[in-house]
């Protein structure tokens, strides 16, 4: 009789050991999850989402181009940037750039997550890194960089070169139409 006692308390004690263990366990378990899970503040929309995100399309007419490259003083540019813009077989006059040139130059730019692609005509042009610095610029990543400021008015996105020196071929491509949101 003895031994049934002594073995009973034998398995009495393995289970308890064992519902024990198992405890400690369970009680680690919600510690554990509670010290793996980020308690950082949570951030507000602004914070958490990017306006630029998306896609955005444009068709910029030669007069557009022509008055963004006046207005950021290179003039000089026009017929060279109307010539590869819209694939002139010739360069436009300086007097009359505009004369003959038909149609608009169509750009497309993709942002997303943290990369962005510039397409003209369906081609890709430029891509790169940026980052969203706050709700008016925006910096490039390598290879080229680049500061622009930027607003968006309900569908449209408008950008201006801030770093580096402006440059015919970028404020021609940046400066001279808005953006329009793609649904």
């Amino acid at each position: 009789m003895k031994r049934t006692i002594y073995g009973m308390g034998i398995v009495a004690m393995g289970i308890v050991l064992t519902l024990m263990l198992a405890g400690c366990g369970l009680d680690d378990a919600p510690k554990t999850a509670a010290a793996n899970a980020d308690t950082s503040p949570a951030k507000s929309a602004d914070e958490a989402s990017d306006p630029l995100e998306g896609e955005w399309h444009r068709q910029v007419t030669c007069q557009e181009v022509v008055d963004a490259l006046e207005r950021g003083g290179v003039s000089k540019a026009v017929p060279g940037n109307l010539q590869d813009m819209f694939g002139l077989d010739q360069r436009p006059s300086q007097t009359n750039p505009c004369a003959g040139v038909d149609g608009t130059a169509d750009h497309a730019l993709r942002f997303e997550r943290g990369h962005f692609g510039l397409f003209a005509g369906g081609e890709l042009g430029w891509e790169a890194s940026y980052e969203y610095i706050d709700e008016n610029t925006f910096v490039t990543g390598p290879p080229d960089v680049f500061t622009f400021d930027f607003s968006i008015e309900g569908d449209k996105l408008y950008t201006q070169i801030v770093k580096p020196v402006k440059e015919a071929p970028y404020i021609a491509t940046w400066e001279s139409a808005p953006w329009e949101r793609e649904d």
